[in-house]
């Protein structure tokens, strides 16, 4: 059984979130970062920011159709199918 190990140096941190296109923070220079933590993390603020994103093109959408644009302006404007926008609309 391979044994689990969270915490990693900070030069490794770099290194393979590097290779990996994005950046772990590290708290603690000269540390070990809890890796799992690290991840977790991550795709938490990836989750919130997803949200956001698409509680902002929720309101555009709503917006838009308020101001009386077409469900094709709409789609246009907002760079989405017009069955994105469609399902916001009902």
């Amino acid at each position: 059984m391979q044994q689990r190990r969270t915490g990693m140096p900070e030069s490794m941190v770099q290194v393979r979130s590097s290779c990996r296109g994005f950046i772990i923070p590290i708290k603690e220079k000269g540390r070990e970062t809890d890796m799992c933590k690290a991840w977790e993390d991550q795709k938490k603020e990836g989750r919130q920011e997803g949200m956001e994103k698409g509680i902002e093109l929720t309101k555009q959408v709503i917006r838009l159709n308020a101001q009386g644009h077409t469900l094709e302006e709409i789609a246009r404007e907002t760079k989405i199918p017009e069955e994105k926008g469609q399902f916001i609309l009902e």
